[in-house]
């Protein structure tokens, strides 16, 4: 965590507390609540010359990290670091990248939505999702990838940002041999962004998920 807050907020001091954690070590700054799915999740804190907007976005990511607690936290780590891979594989058409969990994972709920977990791009207010919705609901419920060309053609896909175009959503096993328990999720800004070239490379990167 704190070499990916050093580098979205450019070096700047900060302080970030949550999931039992804390991480770099200003004492005085200006306050930013970490919210989740309507819940206080943590606090950043952070030297007065960062602009607002640049720590409001990285708070997004910091509580995408420390909502599920302390016990998860290790786990959401290592999923940051392993979506910064994926990413790499084609950085100028991968806009978005996420993880998705199961909330009966990553939450214990009794419950069968999708839980956003880490993920790098804009901030989505798509934070819960009903496995009964949009095109990520679709992707679990039915166990297949989906490699949508165009997401506006499509009335089910679920609308995270206006300039996103096209959606690669792959699920993602716990293990060789247990169910799928979460999805990666991809968003580009270009139509038809997902050659079948494209898919295989980032189906061979989620055998590495580390979880």
């Amino acid at each position: 965590m704190n070499e990916f807050a050093r580098e979205y907020l450019e070096g700047a001091g900060f302080r970030l507390d949550g999931a039992g954690r804390q991480w770099g070590i200003l004492e005085d700054g200006v306050d930013y609540p970490l919210e989740f799915d309507g819940k206080k999740v943590g606090e950043l804190i952070v030297e007065s010359h960062v602009a607002k907007e640049r720590a409001i976005e990285f708070s997004h990511h910091a509580a995408s990290v420390v909502h599920a607690g302390e016990d998860k936290v290790d786990d959401m780590l290592a999923v940051l670091a392993w979506l910064r891979q994926v990413q790499n594989i084609s950085p100028k058409l991968f806009n978005w990248v996420g993880v998705y969990f199961k909330a009966s994972y990553l939450l214990n709920e009794d419950s069968t939505d999708l839980i956003l977990g880490p993920f790098l791009g804009a901030a989505t207010e798509h934070t819960r999702i009903p496995i009964d919705r949009g095109l990520c609901g679709l992707a679990l419920r039915e166990e297949r990838v989906i490699n949508q060309a165009d997401v506006h053609a499509d009335s089910r896909h679920i609308a995270c940002s206006l300039t996103t175009k096209s959606e690669l959503i792959i699920p993602l096993p716990r293990g060789k041999k247990s169910g799928f328990f979460a999805e990666l999720d991809i968003d580009s800004n270009q139509k038809a962004a997902f050659s079948s070239e494209l898919e295989a490379k980032v189906f061979e990167m989620c055998n590495s998920f580390p979880l």
